[in-house]
């Protein structure tokens, strides 16, 4: 007889945000499809706050790039209206190399977190003594931050979701996919001085 222990971190997973992400582009005046052959969204989101964070790097031309973060705030109650405002982020460092640096994380095959949910358990431990097997222990997360992340590399598009990733990473360190999503996200942090 197999038995399942999970442990529970915290209640709730939220692999959604509170927010579409078609409403934030849809406030911030941008398109909800990837229209510059370079482009990359990654739209961050605390899962118990009204707000999140889109961060858009796209290339224009030649060697022009703009980077972008916007910071969305949603509703709260029906008398309001949706704000944001945006950053003009700048960097000294050369945009085509951390647009390799970008590849390089495999965000153009990346899945979504949901994909590789069976790679997130510990391994089941066999009771010799019952001849039966003994546990499998799963981690699950209430609370965190949840990315949607959009890519375009010319003609290749991907789109994938990723939530509380890194806090996986801790227990889950040989899983690819976890490696790839917080190799990514420290791109930008260090790149940028965001999300730090």
């Amino acid at each position: 007889m197999n038995r399942y222990f999970i442990i529970i971190l915290v209640f709730f997973s939220c692999n959604s945000f509170s927010q579409d992400y078609q409403k934030i582009n849809k406030v911030i005046n941008i398109p909800d499809s990837l229209t510059h052959v370079r482009e990359l969204r990654i739209y961050k989101n605390h899962s118990i706050s009204n707000g999140s964070e889109v961060f858009r790097i796209y290339h224009i031309k030649n060697n022009n790039w703009k980077i972008e973060l916007y910071k969305f705030y949603d509703t709260v109650t029906p008398d309001e209206t949706p704000a944001f405002t945006i950053e003009q982020l700048n960097s000294s460092i050369n945009l085509n190399r951390l647009w390799l640096d970008v590849l390089e994380t495999h965000v153009e095959f990346l899945p979504n977190i949901s994909a590789i949910d069976y790679k997130l358990k510990f391994k089941t431990v066999y009771d010799s003594d019952t001849d039966d097997y003994g546990s499998t222990k799963k981690i699950a997360f209430t609370d965190g931050i949840g990315y949607i992340a959009f890519i375009r590399n010319y003609n290749k598009v991907n789109q994938f979701n990723f939530t509380n990733a890194e806090s996986y990473l801790k227990y889950f360190p040989e899983v690819d996919e976890l490696n790839s999503y917080s190799n990514l996200l420290n791109l930008i942090r260090d790149k940028f001085s965001i999300w730090k």
